[in-house]
């Protein structure tokens, strides 16, 4: 009997915790399910990598075929420095280059770090860049810090994040 007792106010206390952090929605027939526990820093800062690794894989990584399409995706996630990196890729004529050598370049993500107690949010990036041809193959590192700000989410934004102050740190080759 003691054991019952222990036991119901265990299930019943677990009960009332979880509804007392967790909202529930009921169906008609009266099944119901709990919602999740609501935005928390952990969903921002994961939000943070995807959306850092998001922008760098489609500004840093396309070939002939993906570069007009890649770069307009990239420069809706970031600010006034995205339209400099365009510029840059313009006067090297990067369309040109793409075609002439059939050059494909990619992107490896190799760690992301997202610091997002308060805004604008601290990001710092690690990747690889490979650029690939008949006749070229060469990696170089990608090391870039950036701030985001929160703005509205959007079919071409999802995680509602906007890129500033993008620097790269570091882009030597690698060895």
């Amino acid at each position: 009997m003691t054991l019952f007792v222990v036991q119901q106010y265990i299930s019943t206390s677990a009960a009332k915790k979880e509804a007392e952090t967790r909202a529930f929605i009921m169906t008609q027939n009266g099944t119901y399910y709990a919602t999740s526990g609501g935005y928390t820093l952990l969903d921002q800062e994961i939000e943070c990598k995807n959306h850092a690794k998001s922008f760098v894989k489609l500004m840093y990584a396309f070939e002939e075929s993906t570069y007009d399409d890649n770069t307009a995706a990239a420069l809706e996630l970031i600010g006034k420095d995205g339209e400099f990196i365009y510029a840059d890729y313009e006067k090297a004529d990067y369309r040109n280059t793409l075609k002439k050598l059939s050059l494909k370049l990619s992107v490896t993500v190799d760690s992301v770090f997202a610091y997002t107690e308060k805004e604008p949010f601290q990001v710092v990036i690690f990747a690889r860049q490979t650029q690939e041809s008949s006749t070229i193959y060469q990696q170089k590192y990608l090391h870039a810090t950036m701030e985001m700000r929160k703005v509205a989410r959007t079919d071409r934004n999802p995680c509602g994040l906007l890129i500033e102050k993008f620097s790269i740190k570091n882009s030597r080759p690698v060895e």
